[in-house]
Parts: structure tokens; sequence; C-alpha cells
């Protein structure tokens, strides 16, 4: 985890690369060390599989005004090895998954990689992984786009990046991003005071050798050679993360703003970690944002997701801005359970001085555009019982959320995902100031009702023929029994059509 060293003041994280055996771990940290100018050390059996551990110490960049040290650490892959494995597992502030990215490896390194998927859901702040597409060089290797597709069905999202480790071609890009995951991790451990503030069981490879010694591998492991810790050298160059770079800004000359980009420095991007992963697999610095009547930005980002920034949404600093920012973070996280999913927040700069808030949103399809499909042509008994199913299911959200929020709710700002409505659309819909309802106002469902209306009209439904089956549906109901809810709102609807 996470620490600040108390005798140097230093900001320490560790980077784990972690896959299976022959995928490339200990190839790409001596990559990394040749590109960063450093020296990796590893200790090794004769064929030249891992045993313990690769490690490397970096130093560079400044997070919180304290300078910034990595400790890079490679696991075992044999299976006899877990023990050390699932050590330097627990221990890590993001994962580097190196796999195989060749047709004949990748069944077996994605299930190696799902392997740590229970380990990760145990970590609050999320532990971020880059999976980092191995050995693109060979001549099966899997087409990136089928990989990234792939890669969904794991129970985690990792950010993908490749790399040709023997040529030393990726492995920075990989390690700089997944710097930039644990600084996003290590921000949040800080806001939440959960950092650690003492040197903990392990601070040198040393100490980390001492540790991982005293964890027997399995029946069948290979012998423990005596050698001493090979040392691979290369000669200094700079580094990225030498001077972590800002928001960057636009290079036009008009008014359009920047798009938000997963390179921007911790803070920024919410959710933590999550969230600078959801940005690395959109095209988002290919979007261009467009005004609409209101003044708001947004675009389209590609097949599935948009963009929105509201036209007030811009602050003249990084400071100004991120306090808003952790505001709308709060009002989402609050809201989660009625809101669609995987939504992000990010600031950046906007290339004229200033910086503006974007939501990152998926598309969903609004249930207006569901039922229109659904009714159309449909029976009117038919068309009678799905008005009232997914109805019901507004109206069960609607019972979530408090009388000024239940009143922006209409057909269109709806979705129906995993059996159960959620609100779709940027969030916070509107300054709730301006609406001030009593809580049994006849106007809490108004624009629910509104749309209701509208999309029977639309969809050449015919009111006289749903108000018959609607008759029909009541008198096969217990008179005694109360009026679903659903029935009811559409009982008042289709008295004004």
């Amino acid at each position: 985890m996470a620490f600040v060293d108390p005798r140097s003041g230093n900001m320490v994280i560790r980077i784990v690369y972690d896959g299976p055996p022959l995928a490339g771990k200990t190839t790409s940290v001596r990559a990394l060390a040749s590109g960063l100018g450093r020296v990796a050390e590893s200790r090794e059996e004769e064929e030249g599989r891992t045993l313990f551990f690769d490690w490397l110490e970096y130093e560079g960049g400044i997070f919180e005004g304290r300078p910034i040290r990595c400790q890079v650490v490679s696991t075992p892959g044999q299976p006899s090895l877990s023990a050390r494995r699932e050590y330097l597992l627990e221990r890590a502030d993001v994962i580097i998954a190196v796999i195989d990215s060749s047709e004949r490896a990748l069944e077996t390194n994605l299930n190696f990689l799902a392997s740590t998927s229970t380990l990760l859901r145990r970590h609050t702040p999320p532990i971020g992984v880059v999976l980092q597409a191995n050995k693109r060089d060979l001549p099966d290797a899997v087409e990136l786009t089928r990989l990234r597709r792939l890669v969904e069905g794991l129970p985690f999202q990792p950010a993908v990046l490749e790399s040709v480790a023997t040529a030393g071609e990726g492995a920075k890009l990989a390690f700089v991003f997944a710097v930039r995951l644990a600084l996003d991790r290590a921000r949040e451990e800080l806001r939440t005071a959960t950092l650690e503030s003492e040197t903990p069981e392990f601070a040198s490879s040393e100490s980390l050798f001492t540790a991982l010694a005293t964890l027997a591998p399995k029946e069948g492991a290979p012998p423990i050679p005596a050698a001493l810790f090979d040392r691979v050298e290369a000669p200094r160059v700079r580094s990225d993360l030498e001077n972590e770079p800002g928001p960057r800004g636009s290079t036009g000359d008009g008014e359009e703003p920047r798009s938000p980009s997963a390179e921007a420095p911790a803070g920024l991007v919410w959710p933590p970690v999550e969230g600078r992963i959801r940005l690395h697999g959109l095209s988002l610095e290919a979007a261009r944002p467009a005004r609409d009547g209101r003044g708001n930005w947004q675009a389209m980002v590609e097949p599935g997701w948009r963009m929105f920034s509201p036209a007030s949404a811009v602050y003249p600093n990084p400071e100004e801005g991120r306090s808003v920012l952790i505001r709308w973070a709060r009002l989402i996280t609050a809201a989660v359970e009625t809101l669609s999913p995987k939504r992000c927040l990010a600031l950046a700069a906007t290339g004229h001085g200033d910086f503006r808030l974007w939501q990152i949103l998926p598309q969903a399809e609004p249930l207006n555009q569901r039922l229109a499909q659904e009714l159309h042509g449909r029976p009117a008994a038919e068309a009678l019982h799905r008005l009232e199913a997914e109805l019901g299911l507004c109206l069960a959200l609607a019972e979530e959320l408090d009388h000024r929020e239940a009143a922006t709710l209409a057909l269109d700002t709806v979705a129906i995902e995993a059996g159960k409505a959620v609100r779709i659309g940027p969030f916070p819909e509107l300054d709730r100031s301006e609406l001030d309802l009593p809580s049994q106002s006849p106007q809490r469902l108004a624009a629910l009702e509104e749309s209701l209306s509208t999309l029977i009209l639309d969809t050449g439904s015919d009111p006289a023929a749903l108000r018959r089956a609607l008759v029909a549906r009541l008198s096969a109901q217990d008179s005694e029994s109360p009026l679903p809810p659903a029935l009811a709102v559409i009982t008042r609807v289709l008295e004004k059509c």
C-alpha cells in the first residue's frame, strides 16, 4: 500500500507486475529499467524463471508537495509460488498484468488474470489494473479490438496497453499510466485519512526478500539457488514522470473546449482509479464538443457514450473546479442506486486559461423509445399490460427519490436496466432550489404523466381502446383491493387524452 516514508518524506507507491509464467514480466521490468535509466534486480533460477521477484526503484514527480518514489516489483508466476504472489498483490497500489496476447496463449492468460478478481474486490479504494498486452510482434497476436472485447468479460475493468517488451516498446507507457492510477488511489486514501504514515513491513528489496523467504513454496516447487541478485544496468534517460503534466489546453483558436484526458493529474478524475481507466478506453480526445441551445457543451464519444458539461461548469483554476467535482461526486454517490452506472467526472483545461468540468456517461435507450417500439401495432389489452409493467418500475424509482427529484422523472429521462428503472442523462439534472413542491403534491409525477400522454398520442394508440382495456382490467380485480399505482397513473392520463 502507498505510504509516506517518515525518514525521507517521500510518497511511496507500489507497482506490482503480475501475470502467468513466460508472459514477459521480468522482460518488462528490465525494459522499464532501461527506459528510466535505473537498475533492476532479479532473483532467478538457472532457467530464468522468477522464484521471488524482480525489483526496481524510481523517484520522479511530485504528489501533494512530496517527491514520488516508485517501488516496482514482479510476482512469480508458477502455481507452486502462489503464496509469494498473493503477498505481493495484497500490498499493491496498482497492478500491471502482463499477458502473452498471442492466440495460442490468450485463454490461459486471461483465466490467470481473472484469478485476481477476488483480491481486487477486497480493497477500497480499488486497486487499478493495467493490462499490458505483450508480444504484439507475434504473427498470431490477437487483434486489439477483439482483445478489448474479451477483456470486457473479466470481473474487473482494466486499461489495455500494448507492448513488445523484448524490443523495449510499450513498457514505459504502461508504467506511466499505472503510476497515475496509483496516485489516484493514494489521493483517495489521503482524503479518507487511510494513507499509511509509517514504514510498512518492507521498504527495500532486502526486507521484501526476507519477508518472502518465510513463505514456503508448495510441494514440487523448484529449488532456490544460492546466487545473489543479478543487476541489470542501463544508461540514465529522462523520465516522463519527472514533471507530471497538468491538464492540456486546446490547440485551436476557437471557443471549443478541450476534451478531458486520461492523462489528467490525480484528483481531477472521479471515481478514483475506475474513472481514469474508463477515460482511457474511450476516444475522448477525438470528440468535438458542440454547444446546444442552452449553452451546454456535449459530444458523442463513440457508440454508446456521450460527454456533457453544463454552460456554467467552468472555473478559473483547477482547485475551484475540483471542489465542484467533489460535490458532484458526492451527489452521484448518494444517488447511485437510482442512476445509470459507469458514469464518471473529469476536469479539463479549456485552452482559454480556465477549466471545465465534464460528465462522461453511457447512452441508454430511453423508456419512451422502448415503449414506442413495444406498443406499435399491439392490441389494446397487450399495450395496457406493457404500460402497467414498465410504469410500475418508474413508480418504484420515484419512491426512492425526494419529491423534487421525482417531479423531473419522464419517460425520456428513464431507462430499464437489469430489471429496474434508473435515471439517465447528466446529473444533477436541475437546480433543486428552483423546485419546492410539497411531498404529496399532485405535481410530483406531472412530468411522467405528461410524457406518457405524449407517448400514447405519438404512437397512434387509440385512447378509447385503452380505456376499454383498462375497464376490463379493473373489473377482473378484487373490488376491495387498492388500485395499483401504475393503473392509477394510466387512468389519470387516459382521462385527459
